[in-house]
């Protein structure tokens, strides 16, 4: 067995990576294609990313559960990885052909053509596509490095060969062949842990598995989606743009929230079956942790929109600053919803659960965006993206109440609400006062992180307590 510590590090890289170096590329890429380039690409990868989805079959999350399974049996994990390779084979070419058939019905022009094929390479590679096997072997220093590599490459290359806003089929050829360049590095180093086996070969115990986490992972995802494939039927791909790298943005800082909390979920399970006492102590102390972090980095979303927006992007999308205020409410309700929706879920092996809440929230957001985006493009698709989080997250805490206590710490939110307020006001002083942006940037964030700091320690805040404490005692130690 691998190193959990070890392997806990290498997949904070590597996440940290997936943040940081699409969102280098989109500083980069937003300030030459402008907002209709990086929004033609957007829904060209949109679109293709159904017919991924599709050709996936769930096997991503199947297949680590079952190399993991037969971690000590190599004759059991070479029969089953063949049996989902064949699987998944057959699912990518069935996958790629409605692909190209629907992108040479729908798409008339011959720049549209190429740009969707461009974008569908990651569908076109799928056959390759087993990080489930080094997930299940447990090799996340492999994934790591590699991911990263790649990255590296696809980043030098965007610099190289985007220059100017013509080059948005350059774009979408070099991020596809990116995600291809992964899956083939994949399949030469595969044959290190495992071989092709043929013996015993069954297929048919895998189906209704994979359909019942292929229609879960329809139903999470697709109202998540459904904003950009909506948008770009009502809209326009300037609106996408907008959309997109305000989405971007908010992902970023959600993911950091997220990061508070994301070790829980061991914890919770374990708790779950031995101490429910225990259990809601930890989601109480996770409540106040994540109201800690996500209402300040909430107002200051809000108050310095605009600046981000043109510090990110470029002054070309200073009106996509709107979206992202609205967006903002996203980094509470998602958060808030990691911890107290989906880990719970987990932990209580609620899984079904999630499926009624994810299929209500996609319709609510296709009548939302059908009935606001012909109004307010990006941002009426902003506000459907908000609602349809709260109804999905909101549909599994009344579930949950029913099997659990749910323990909310509203000392802990009426300081946080008050401290933010207070941060808010301060920012609101400090930026006339400063004309450099970046400058604007960082001297708001300082200035008010202090203020939200010392008002919640004024008030005795049980975060700000606790961690005063752990500093104190290091420094004794020390």
């Amino acid at each position: 067995m691998k190193s959990l510590a070890k392997n806990s590090i290498y997949n904070v890289i590597y996440t940290t990576a997936n943040i940081i170096f699409p969102l280098l590329s989109s500083m980069y890429v937003s300030r030459v294609l402008m907002a209709d380039g990086v929004g033609k690409v957007a829904y060209a990868q949109n679109i293709a990313s159904y017919f991924v989805l599709l050709a996936a079959l769930g096997i991503p999350v199947y297949g680590i559960r079952k190399i993991a399974a037969f971690q000590g049996d190599k004759k059991r994990t070479n029969q089953i990885f063949t049996q989902l390779f064949v699987i998944n084979a057959i699912s990518t070419v069935l996958s790629s052909a409605a692909y190209v058939i629907f992108i040479f019905a729908i798409k008339g022009s011959q720049k549209d053509v190429v740009l969707y094929l461009c974008a569908g390479l990651q569908l076109l590679f799928n056959f390759f596509n087993i990080d489930w096997l080094y997930k299940g072997k447990e090799e996340y220093e492999y994934i790591t490095l590699r991911n990263i590599f790649i990255k590296i490459v696809s980043f030098i290359a965007i610099l190289l060969f985007v220059n100017t806003k013509d080059d948005f089929i350059t774009y979408a050829a070099i991020t596809g062949a990116a995600q291809c360049g992964n899956y083939l590095f994949n399949i030469v180093h595969a044959f290190k842990f495992v071989n092709f086996d043929f013996s015993d070969f069954e297929i048919n115990v895998h189906i209704k598995p994979l359909m019942i986490l292929l229609a879960g992972m329809f139903l999470s995802t697709g109202y998540s989606m459904m904003d950009v494939t909506m948008l770009g039927s009502m809209g326009t791909n300037r609106a996408i743009g907008f959309y997109n790298n305000a989405h971007k943005a908010i992902n970023v800082v959600v993911s950091a929230c997220i990061a508070v909390s994301a070790a829980f979920l061991p914890r919770l399970s374990y708790y779950y079956i031995h101490d429910r006492k225990k259990m809601e102590e930890l989601v109480g102390f996770g409540g106040q942790v994540i109201t800690f972090c996500s209402l300040p980095v909430t107002v200051l979303i809000v108050m310095l929109a605009p600046d981000i927006m043109q510090l990110l992007f470029g002054a070309e999308f200073l009106p996509a600053s709107t979206a992202l205020r609205l967006m903002a409410m996203l980094i509470i309700v998602k958060t808030f919803g990691d911890l107290f929706c989906y880990q719970l879920i987990m932990a209580t092996e609620s899984e079904k659960k999630r499926l009624p809440a994810a299929a209500i929230a996609t319709a609510a957001n296709i009548l939302l965006n059908g009935l606001m985006i012909p109004v307010w493009q990006e941002k009426g698709a902003a506000v459907a993206s908000v609602i349809s989080e709260i109804i999905v997250n909101g549909y599994q805490i009344l579930y949950l109440r029913k099997i659990i206590h749910l323990p909310v710490s509203w000392k802990a939110i009426s300081q946080g609400v008050i401290a933010s307020a207070i941060m808010g006001v301060s920012i609101f002083f400090v930026m006339p006062l400063v004309e450099d942006l970046l400058f604007r940037c960082v001297a708001c964030t300082l200035i008010g992180g202090c203020v939200y700091i010392v008002m919640n320690f004024i008030m005795h805040n049980h975060i700000v307590v606790y961690g005063a404490n752990v500093v104190k005692k290091y420094l004794d130690i020390i």
